[in-house]
């Protein structure tokens, strides 16, 4: 199955956590940004996020092109030669070598101008799932263009993130690797405290435990569309995987 152009470009695809649907983790990344990745289709916003401000989607404007998730590689377009069917493949195998991780319990912070959850401690074995995937899958992602660089700012970044999005397409992965979910879009500094005092309240009757139990990878058919899941895998099992938004399943469950 190569890939094809749309609109003068080449469908994105990006590795993320997700959230088991079920999960009360899930529920409440959605419903903040009022979109469901796994059935690509649009939730209501909790009502009280409608209070703090009846244009809550201006809010969420940004991180709703990619659903609710944490980065483990940055979207990216399928290099020449190499195939979703190879992408998933690789991918899957991925997986079935990294073990499961408990994140444990995740506060809403301030990350830049921007809201997210965090962990509340560095986990190792999360670092090493993400520098797997960073380094591993590689050979799967097209070079960036000049226009895909300019778009992450490259002066305003470090020497090290700037290699890193020399050599790695994002400049946050490896040791630059910030685990987040993001949950709003640049926000002035007046108003994020505020944003962020009203998350973190919601946030508490839905504050389980949280797991990274599979990977997901995403697909952006063009970028007028946000992305869909397309498949998952187990971590820490082989021959796995569940096909999203096409009708075939493979059942890992």
């Amino acid at each position: 199955m190569q890939h094809s152009r749309k609109n003068g470009m080449t469908a994105r695809y990006a590795i993320y956590y997700l959230p088991e649907p079920e999960t009360s983790l899930w529920m409440f990344g959605t419903r903040v940004l009022g979109y469901d990745t796994y059935n690509s289709r649009h939730v209501p916003y909790f009502s009280e996020l409608l209070s703090i401000a009846a244009d809550w989607d201006r809010f969420v404007q940004q991180p709703v092109v990619y659903g609710f998730h944490a980065t483990l590689k940055a979207p990216f377009r399928l290099a020449q030669g190499k195939t979703e069917e190879g992408l998933l493949k690789e991918v899957a195998a991925t997986a079935a070598s990294r073990p499961q991780v408990a994140l444990g319990h995740l506060r809403v912070e301030a990350f830049g101008r921007f809201l997210a959850l965090r962990p509340e401690a560095i986990l190792q074995d999360l670092n090493v799932l993400e520098s797997g995937l960073v380094t591993g899958i590689d050979e799967f992602r097209a070079p960036l263009g000049d226009q895909e660089k300019a778009r992450r700012h490259p002066a305003t970044l470090t020497v090290r993130q700037r290699e890193r999005l020399d050599r790695w397409g994002y400049p946050f992965c490896l040791e630059e690797f910030r685990f987040h979910m993001t949950l709003s879009g640049p926000l002035q500094d007046g108003v994020r405290e505020h944003v962020r005092a009203a998350l973190s309240a919601l946030y508490a009757s839905f504050d389980d435990p949280a797991h990274i139990v599979d990977i997901s990878v995403l697909k952006q058919s063009n970028p007028n569309l946000p992305f869909r899941v397309l498949q998952k895998f187990r971590l820490g099992v082989a021959e796995h995987g569940e096909h999203f938004n096409d009708g075939i399943d493979l059942s890992h469950r």
